[in-house]
């Protein structure tokens, strides 16, 4: 359904700001109370997403939350606008069995530790991140096995 965007119910006029300026990247938008949007992109599209979110629309990033699937890694960006009262979370995905996907660390600095702790858990790369490096692990810890992945036993 790649460049055909899905809309339920749009009622937040910051929904149709966003649909103006990205309407081509947004896959499918469901809008569960005026007050929370979720936006489906391509992985390929995350970081001009966040860019237009951050840059253009002032928006902060929370936080980002990453969902080890069975065959992909789930990630979803959780973006404030506090002056309409509104969440709006942008969810892509990183292909498994090596998943990568594009970092926002280099656009917003607030994504730097989570991005680290992702890597950390579930075992996701963000590419072009400026210190992908451990940050929760302890450095004993058996490279390669990430505690909060699938394929950990």
């Amino acid at each position: 359904m790649a460049g055909e965007t899905q809309v339920i119910a749009t009622s937040h006029p910051l929904v149709q700001k966003i649909l103006d300026r990205l309407g081509d990247r947004i896959e499918k938008v469901r809008e569960e109370r005026p007050n929370r949007v979720f936006l489906d992109i391509a992985p390929r599209d995350n970081v001009e997403v966040a860019r237009v979110l951050f840059q253009d629309l002032g928006a902060r990033l929370a936080t980002v939350s990453g969902v080890d699937l069975r065959d992909s890694v789930e990630l979803n960006y959780h973006f404030c606008f506090d002056a309409d009262f509104c969440v709006v979370t942008v969810k892509t995905w990183a292909a498994k069995p090596d998943p990568h996907i594009e970092s926002l660390a280099p656009l917003i600095e607030g994504a730097n530790w989570i991005e680290r702790e992702i890597n950390d858990l579930i075992g996701c790369t963000f590419d072009h991140h400026p210190r992908l490096e451990r940050l929760i692990l302890s450095d004993d810890w058996p490279e390669g096995v990430h505690p909060l992945s699938r394929e950990y036993p």
